[in-house]
């Protein structure tokens, strides 16, 4: 059944903002992509600077909003207050959606939704709502978006199958020169231009499995002694950050390894390698990195775990290595670095899948057509209930 499309459509985002991450890159990219008619607020939690500041910079209008994190928003104290934070905003921006971004908003958005009549869609981008409160909730969202298929079957055979889908996470291809953020970013290191470079790109946690990364680079260094690697992010764990650089400080490794700290233009370094490597040893809710690399023509080597294993299709469109096997990981790298065609043609296929899968288009198109079948079916009470808050 097809709905005729309103004129304007007013969203509701919520979104808890504990961290500048993926969820809150894939919304900004959401919000400078849609169609005109879709008028966009986003009810922020906590108060980060750097969010908001790239809020402003699109067309949605912002409201701080108090969201409580995962532990105590199931406190009722700060559940009440959470929701009458969120109903609040609701009665100041009259959306026709509510569209929440991460788990504890989910929380807030299904019950002020409820309470306030607008209908509400979740994207789950992460395993991250307890089942018991999936279930006891789920029924208030008209809508369940997953980022991938693997969060998907984390909540497979519960209720309301009916209201789920998937709809795989995209970019906005970069708008960089490749070449020459390659030249820059290799100069700032002191890396010579032919030097093979192999960097890992991510936040310097445990599971997201750097020190594998470390011990296949030995390997790859004993193969190709002019090799270099980055390792770019940062992390809280201080303890882990020392245990990484001692590991990178040895005596095979010394002066081979760079750790630049968190970058904003962390996209910039990975056109300055030649592969980039991905090493989770948990699975990946989806694996944005491993897209913006594809996006930016560097081949891809992913842990097999998770997200990643939908956006690599093995041998063809990248490598899927399990990072705990470093010998494995490092025949990888050293395939890639040591076969300039066969790199060539990884990057290639790389670059075209993204194209087709992982351009941003394609998920605002297919999340506009959603906001389109569920105002239309809402559309009779549009205007009705703000009236309770009057």
């Amino acid at each position: 059944m097809t709905h005729p499309k309103r004129d304007e459509i007013k969203i509701l985002h919520v979104d808890p903002v504990h961290m500048l991450g993926g969820g809150q890159l894939s919304l900004l990219e959401l919000l400078k992509t849609f169609d005109p008619r879709y008028l966009s607020g986003v009810a922020c939690g906590d108060s980060h600077a750097e969010f908001v500041g790239a809020l402003r910079s699109t067309r949605a209008e912002v409201f701080p909003t108090y969201v409580p994190n995962l532990k105590r928003v199931l406190c009722i104290p700060a559940l009440a207050r959470g929701v009458a934070s969120l109903r609040k905003v609701i009665r100041n921006f009259k959306p026709d959606i509510i569209h929440s971004n991460a788990g504890r908003a989910h929380v807030l958005s299904a019950i002020a939704g409820r309470l306030c009549g607008v209908p509400v869609i979740w994207t789950m981008r992460a395993p991250d709502l307890p089942l018991p409160i999936y279930r006891l909730l789920v029924g208030a969202a008209e809508k369940v978006i997953f980022v991938s298929r693997h969060i998907a079957s984390a909540y497979k055979r519960l209720p309301c199958d009916d209201k789920v889908c998937v709809i795989l996470n995209g970019i906005l291809p970069p708008s960089i020169n490749a070449n020459l953020e390659r030249a820059r970013i290799r100069k700032e290191y002191a890396i010579p231009h032919n030097a093979p470079v192999v960097a890992s790109v991510g936040r310097l946690e445990p599971w997201k499995g750097q020190d594998h990364f470390i011990r296949a680079a030995r390997i790859v260094k004993a193969m190709l002694p002019d090799a270099r690697f980055l390792i770019v992010g940062d992390g809280r764990s201080k303890p882990y950050r020392q245990r990484l650089q001692a590991l990178a400080s040895q005596n095979s490794l010394r002066g081979s390894v760079t750790f630049t700290g968190f970058r904003p233009d962390a996209i910039s370094c990975m056109c300055a390698s030649d592969v980039v490597v991905h090493t989770s040893t948990l699975p990946e809710p989806f694996g944005r990195v491993i897209v913006e690399a594809m996006a930016v023509g560097v081949p891809v080597i992913a842990s097999p775990y998770g997200g990643p294993s939908e956006i690599i299709e093995h041998g063809s469109t990248g490598l899927l290595a399990p990072p705990e096997s470093v010998d494995e990981l490092a025949d990888a790298v050293i395939k890639i670095l040591s076969d300039k065609e066969y790199a060539h043609r990884l990057a290639i296929n790389g670059c075209a899948a993204f194209q087709e899968r992982f351009h941003q288009r394609r998920e605002t198109e297919e999340v506009q057509r959603i906001y389109d079948e569920v105002a239309a079916i809402h559309s009779e009470y549009h205007g009705r209930y703000y009236g309770a808050f009057l």
